[in-house]
């Protein structure tokens, strides 16, 4: 399912807090450990008091087993909350499982079958996208070794196109659709030239099996893999063929 574009309005309040919160999300990945832990229980906790207030799912599971996640102070009281299935939260959308007043046409809508073949649709507040950019930037710079310019050119072979603002020579971006061939795939990925790859590991296994030599000559930068499961030696292994990092 193809996302919606973002509205104008949608697109300058994501372009803005991305530019005004970068320099905090690039301070808080150096912090000390204890910090790190410190904040993601913060957030952990926030987000599952939020739950228990706002979505009539988790309000009822966390009273019908008696907890009360504002206690929440430490990974074992976070570990008491209830795991929810994906059978769950997708029978209960969109009434039960998403936050009460939430505006769906306020949000992208992202559908898919996962590795099960069973759709979920899962919502995204359009005006909120700006963490996933952020936290996505930090990601594939960590696939390329630590360094991503904004000049370097990325391709994501994917199912459909992200709706996101193009700055012009700023981290251009190269959709590849994975309905093509492998064949068609790597003759678009020698067009592009890109310096960063960003794929599902099913669909980097069947270019380097159509064509390694194809691939090593693209002379990559880093490869973000991801949505599928894929194993260290597979990652490994595909770093020799590439000469570059391969990150999960």
């Amino acid at each position: 399912m193809s996302l919606r574009r973002l509205t104008p309005r949608e697109y300058t309040m994501d372009f803005v807090a991305t530019l005004v919160c970068w320099p905090v999300y690039s301070r808080r990945e150096w912090l000390a450990r204890e910090a790190l832990d410190a904040f993601a229980i913060r957030r952990a906790k926030a987000m599952a008091v939020h739950a228990a207030e706002h979505v009539p799912l988790y309000r009822d599971l966390y009273r019908d087993l008696g907890i009360d996640p504002r206690t929440i102070t430490t990974w074992d009281d976070f570990a008491r909350l209830p795991i929810v299935d994906k059978h769950t939260i997708r029978d209960g959308f969109p009434d039960r499982s998403i936050a009460e007043g939430t505006d769906l046409g306020a949000c992208l809508l992202s559908t898919s079958s996962g590795s099960t073949g069973r759709m979920m649709t899962i919502p995204h507040r359009a005006d909120r996208l700006w963490p996933y950019l952020l936290s996505s930037q930090r990601m594939l710079r960590w696939a390329a070794g630590g360094r991503y310019p904004f000049w370097w050119r990325q391709a994501y072979v994917y199912t459909s196109e992200y709706p996101l603002l193009r700055v012009p020579g700023f981290y251009p971006l190269t959709f590849i659709p994975t309905a093509g061939r492998p064949e068609s795939i790597l003759d678009r990925l020698e067009e592009v030239r890109p310096q960063i790859l960003h794929t599902y590991p099913t669909i980097l296994r069947d270019l380097l099996a159509v064509a390694p030599e194809r691939m090593t000559a693209l002379r990559l930068r880093g490869v973000s893999v991801g949505s599928e499961l894929s194993s260290q030696e597979e990652r490994d292994g595909w770093e020799v063929i590439l000469g570059c990092a391969v990150r999960d």
